[in-house]
């Protein structure tokens, strides 16, 4: 294609040139194929026999029920504590 020179506004007939990518229209967005994430393993279909998930293929299940636990208590112990010291202060 020869270059066309930029249209002067006396001249009749010629037109801006419309660069490629704007006549075409919307892009297509090409989106990567999902990936693995780092460090998990990929884990194999469970036996037939047993459709229970076994906890050590469970990342994190006993220090997160642990931790669910500990939090649990420490609520519990707050509860009871704070109970007694808004009883003796209304006590008073």
């Amino acid at each position: 294609m020869p270059p066309v020179a930029p249209s002067q506004p006396g001249q009749p007939g010629q037109t801006a040139p419309i660069p490629p990518a704007a006549a075409v229209g919307p892009a297509q967005v090409t989106r990567p194929l999902p990936r693995n994430p780092r460090g998990r393993q990929q884990a194999g279909p469970l036996p037939a026999q047993d459709a229970a998930i076994p906890l050590e293929r469970v990342p994190y299940f006993r220090s997160d029920l642990r931790r669910i636990a500990i939090t649990a208590g420490l609520m519990f112990v707050l509860l009871i504590a704070g109970s007694i010291v808004l009883r003796n202060l209304l006590q008073a």
